[in-house]
């Protein structure tokens, strides 16, 4: 007799995010870049402003830190309705 064990995922899109769009996550204020209806990508202000890494990845309205899936959900993100510009490569040859 064989057992088969299998999972199934329930997948969904995000909910609608603003490309753009500045959102706040608990204490962080994030910038959405969003690619699809089901992947969108979410940056500190510093990592936006001198093109740094992403810091969360937002997928089928699960919340991702770094590859890892979090507790968080697309629905823990509140929209200040406020818009970041892209940023200017122009940034990066400032220096200090």
């Amino acid at each position: 007799m064989s057992v088969r064990c299998s999972t199934v995922m329930k997948l969904r899109p995000n909910k609608p995010l603003r490309d753009l769009g500045i959102y706040k996550l608990r204490d962080k204020t994030l910038i959405v870049l969003k690619r699809t209806e089901v992947l969108s990508f979410l940056f500190s202000l510093d990592n936006w402003n001198f093109h740094g890494p992403v810091d969360f990845r937002v997928s089928h309205g699960n919340i991702y830190a770094h590859g890892e899936l979090t507790h968080l959900t697309d629905e823990d993100l509140f929209d200040t309705e406020l818009t970041a510009k892209p940023p200017r490569l122009s940034i990066l040859l400032k220096c200090k």
